[in-house]
């Protein structure tokens, strides 16, 4: 294939993969060469700039795919999404942190410290998602404290939920696991995760949850960010795999 028809090739996989990703479904993580476009299209400038294009999460979403994107450019965006006049969701708040976190974004996360400042509560469970990357007078000066128990589940729910968004993975990671149907949980949704985490934490489906996390970390070898959540949960220990 010349250059010239990957190039277009690409470019026509970008829009597709961009346009499903704007709804909230990540068809496949993209490989350098695609990563590469999608940084560099004008749609996905275009869908992190206007909030009415696409939601935060799914925003999140994208952004985590690709294995390469500017911080400049993640500056510019975090200052808008702050900007929107509205407080972010705790599920919005987690899945900033664990970006940023990812990323290691620092000086998006000195934009986020500064808002912190501001008197916005409703970014503290981002703050607290990169509490490691954060100095002792910031954590201090902020009042901040390790995760709770419930946004450490959350913090398990939103990284599930970016590595199994679509009902056929979700079905199939279940099936796999042989986790009762009881356990199942809503389809691509986060707050799905999070009541079957909750649910399998407290009550007799721990064992069948433990299991489907063991298949997770099989799944996923390589996601530190999973291992670490079912590990602060005090699900699963990873290294015990």
């Amino acid at each position: 294939m010349s250059s010239d028809v990957l190039a277009v090739v690409l470019e026509a996989l970008a829009r597709t993969w961009l346009r499903r990703a704007a709804k909230g479904t990540i068809l496949f993580l993209p490989d350098p060469e695609l990563g590469e476009v999608l940084a560099a299209s004008e749609h996905l400038a275009q869908l992190l700039a206007s909030p009415s294009e696409t939601t935060i999460l799914s925003q999140v979403a994208i952004l985590s795919s690709l294995r390469s994107f500017p911080e400049k450019r993640a500056l510019n965006w975090i200052q808008l999404v702050l900007e929107r006049g509205r407080s972010l969701t705790k599920n919005e708040a987690l899945a900033l942190g664990r970006l940023v976190r990812i990323k290691k974004w620092y000086d998006v996360l000195d934009e986020v410290v500064f808002y912190a400042h501001g008197s916005r509560e409703d970014i503290r469970p981002t703050l607290r998602m990169c509490l490691p990357m954060l100095s002792f007078s910031t954590r201090w000066m902020l009042g901040l404290s390790s995760l709770t128990k419930m946004e450490k589940l959350q913090m398990f729910a939103v990284t599930a939920a970016e590595l199994y968004p679509s009902p056929a993975l979700i079905n199939d990671l279940w099936r796999r696991a042989g986790v009762a149907e009881t356990l199942s949980p809503n389809v691509g949704f986060i707050d799905g995760w999070q009541s079957v985490l909750v649910r399998g934490d407290k009550e007799e489906g721990r064992g069948s949850l433990i299991q489907a996390i063991r298949v997770m970390l099989h799944d996923h070898p390589s996601s530190s960010d999973l291992g670490f959540a079912a590990a602060e949960c005090g699900l699963i220990d990873p290294s015990r795999n």
